[in-house]
């Protein structure tokens, strides 16, 4: 793939770009040092190797079912590259975790109700956007979810999921990769 960024161009080559619409009038009469080819393109490369795991539970009671989950990452291998002939960035042993614990029965003599609490974790890593490279701290954060479910019966209601979730709900900031010194 040809470069981003050409120096001490060809006149062949500022001729090239000097003909293209996309000049906008501008003067190619100039010195030109440079040419910077700065349109969109998906050149960038992320490879990953890991495992990805779950652990689901459910345990039935007279109260109704209570579900354990446990969802996990381990990335074994992340290589990033911006572009082709960038530095190839290397996260290595970063981890995340979602572990979920709910309940689903009957309140009050209504059933249809759940209620579901998540924590979320991701383990330190380190930012290759930041330069120097810096750690990222662990962040863990925590979702509630209550649901009911309005079974059977006839009506635009009927058979309906209502749901009230809040996302972090202890408000925990996430970390920063920036320096205050």
């Amino acid at each position: 793939m040809a470069s981003l960024i050409t120096r001490n161009p060809t006149q062949a080559q500022i001729d090239a770009v000097c003909k293209k619409p996309s000049i906008n009038g501008e003067n190619c009469n100039q010195s030109i040092a440079v040419i910077i080819d700065g349109r969109f393109r998906n050149i960038a490369s992320l490879k990953t190797r890991g495992v990805d795991t779950v652990l689901d539970y459910f345990l039935d009671t007279a109260r109704g079912k209570v579900t354990f989950s446990l969802n996990g990452t381990y990335t074994i291998d992340q290589r990033q590259q911006i572009t082709p002939t960038a530095p190839v960035f290397d996260l290595v042993d970063t981890v995340a975790a979602r572990r979920a614990c709910g309940w689903s029965g009957t309140c009050h003599g209504r059933s249809g109700w759940t209620v579901q609490s998540t924590v979320n974790y991701t383990g330190a890593y380190r930012d290759p956007g930041s330069v120097p490279v810096r750690k990222v701290d662990s962040w863990t954060t925590v979702d509630v979810n209550i649901g009911y479910r309005a079974d059977g019966g006839s009506g635009w209601l009927a058979n309906t999921q209502f749901n009230l979730g809040i996302n972090n709900a202890l408000d925990q900031r996430p970390p920063s990769s920036t320096s205050l010194t």
